[in-house]
């Protein structure tokens, strides 16, 4: 029965363990169309802003007026803003640092005309954590004249993600190409900004979405589905974790419940076998002193004991006391051992 029930919980281990998989895999993959369609809408209102006249024609007033306007139709936005070729910021919708030179997403949108997605950025200006979406922008005569960006709000990405709900058991993550956490549930606030790309590079620099078992940054052991920075939605990687020992707390508990009733079995069966020997022995036992005692009654003796009796039978009555022979000695005398 032990083996059974080790064969039992190997197989609905493995099992559930299946399933799990499956569930994270799928749920990273609805995350993952989720931040497409984030992104693709981060193109669409570049790429509309990219066509506004004060843009194209770097006038920082009226582009500064129109931005700040479009701004409060954005809320997921901190920052809107465009800057010339050298990344100087000629016009932005609030206060901001004065060049993005030396910021990634600045040389990606600079070196291809395509949305380009930038890194965990701080500014430090007003201290908002954030990360960009940046898109080339020319002047009248289609000559390139700067980039427009938009500086993704990462307390309100955290916020977004928590709109979907997520177990209590589970955990979601997003992390920019160099591994730097830009969401997280639970506890965003503990750990947006952190690196992990340590204990994450293979995955990280794979081309192959799937599934792995692995400690958290939290030092929770969970079953993680993850899509990596090379896949659509493209430059984030995105991971959704079940935490393995909630996922099989039912199994642990019936295996526990099963050994129990299996133990308690057997020591019932043992008692029993026990007492059912002693109810059974003793009497038994009885019979066979009895029996052994009959024995001169048919002649079943020995010589010896034949030889004892007669001679009992020969002593005369008259004789002395310390002659004559009791008969229990002589009994036990000739008891077989």
């Amino acid at each position: 029965m032990l083996l059974i029930q080790g064969w039992r919980e190997y197989d609905q281990r493995n099992e559930r363990q299946g399933v799990i998989r499956q569930q994270v895999v799928h749920r990273v993959k609805q995350l993952a169309a989720e931040i497409g369609e984030l992104r693709e809408g981060a193109r669409q209102m570049l790429l509309v802003t990219a066509q506004l006249e004060a843009v194209k024609l770097r006038e920082p007033e009226a582009c500064r007026t129109l931005l700040a306007k479009l701004k409060s139709h954005y809320p997921n936005y901190s920052q809107l803003a465009a800057a010339d070729t050298d990344g100087r910021i000629f016009c932005a919708s609030g206060p901001t640092a004065a060049s993005v030179a030396d910021q990634p997403f600045f040389t990606r949108a600079m070196a291809h005309n395509g949305l380009a997605v930038g890194n965990y950025w701080v500014d430090p200006s007003t201290g908002q954590k954030m990360i960009h979406f940046a898109q080339q922008f020319d002047d009248s005569n289609a000559r390139l004249e700067g980039v427009v960006f938009a500086g993704l709000d990462l307390a309100w990405l955290s916020e977004h993600l928590k709109e979907n709900g997520l177990p209590a058991t589970s955990s979601k993550l997003i992390a920019d190409r160099k591994g730097n956490i830009i969401a997280r549930l639970p506890h965003p606030e503990e750990f947006v900004g952190k690196n992990i790309r340590g204990t994450h590079e293979r995955i990280m620099d794979g081309g192959e979405a799937g599934w792995e078992e692995v400690t958290g940054v939290d030092g929770i052991t969970r079953i993680f589905g993850y899509v990596p920075p090379s896949l659509p939605p493209k430059d984030f990687f995105l991971s959704i974790g079940e935490a393995k020992a909630e996922g099989f707390a039912a199994i642990d508990s019936a295996t526990w419940r099963g050994a129990a009733f299996i133990l308690a079995g057997l020591w019932a069966a043992l008692f029993v076998a026990w007492a059912g020997r002693r109810l059974v022995s003793s009497p038994t036992e009885g019979l066979l002193w009895a029996a052994a005692d009959q024995r001169p009654l048919y002649g079943l003796r020995s010589s010896s004991c034949r030889k004892q009796s007669l001679e009992r039978r020969e002593v005369s009555p008259s004789a002395p006391a310390f002659q004559r022979v009791k008969p229990t000695p002589l009994r036990w005398a000739c008891r077989p051992r």
